[in-house]
């Protein structure tokens, strides 16, 4: 199947107490956009779902473009693309609140690939774990003046040989923004940041840590500490 579809829809389009697995988008080989949510010019709110097993071309679980989408008590897992393995976002706002994005898998931006002007992102509560970008950007990629807060969250585990936790592309006179609030971020490896053109600014405001969570078991995914 093809997954939802967004389609200029309002603040009071609600999806809750959903498991959104096995989608893709239209086209040979999942070649197309958000396996599981596909959202253009929308504002929904989307609560305690577990969104896994999605794959696209750039979106595996959740594409935005132009739109404002609101996700909470949620889980994205195992969700597949060549950009974004979880969430593809194109000059669109994310927020997450009480959130795991883990183990996703794409080529660029394992969990995450924000794309275009004036995206932005509000990360609460949220951990983002696990993920693998074959490329780069394990965790989180952008590209294209975007500006994200992530506050009491962790980043950990994630992996990629250019940019672990964080990559920052090469977007023409782009100006990326990240500000950590009393987070948890991996910057143990080696290449735990790429800043490909020096474009981005890392914005430690207060309480950030780095240290191993210890979740009690990720295998299985249980993610409390």
């Amino acid at each position: 199947w093809h997954g939802i579809d967004f389609l200029s829809s309002g603040s009071d389009d609600t999806l809750k107490y959903c498991i959104i697995t096995g989608g893709g988008p239209l086209g040979a080989d999942f070649q197309g956009y958000g396996g599981a949510i596909y959202a253009f010019a929308s504002s929904p709110n989307i609560a305690n779902c577990r969104i896994t097993g999605n794959r696209a071309k750039s979106g595996g679980a959740v594409y935005l473009n132009g739109s404002s989408v609101t996700i909470h008590h949620s889980v994205i897992s195992n969700n597949k693309a060549d950009k974004g393995g979880a969430f593809f976002i194109q000059q669109s706002s994310l927020n997450l609140k009480n959130v795991i994005v883990c183990k996703n898998n794409a080529s660029a931006g394992g969990a995450i690939y924000s794309n275009g002007e004036e995206s932005t992102g509000i990360f609460e509560n949220t951990t983002i774990c696990y993920n693998f970008g074959k490329n780069s950007a394990g965790g989180i990629y952008l590209s294209g003046r975007n500006h994200f807060i992530i506050r009491n969250s962790i980043l950990w585990g994630n992996f990629s040989i250019h940019g672990s936790t964080l990559y920052i592309g090469n977007y023409p006179n782009a100006k990326e923004i990240v500000d950590f609030y009393y987070s948890d971020i991996d910057t143990t490896k080696l290449e735990w940041i790429t800043n490909f053109t020096g474009a981005g600014e890392i914005f430690w405001i207060e309480g950030n840590i780095v240290a191993d969570p210890l979740f009690m078991d990720p295998d299985h995914f249980n993610f409390t500490l």
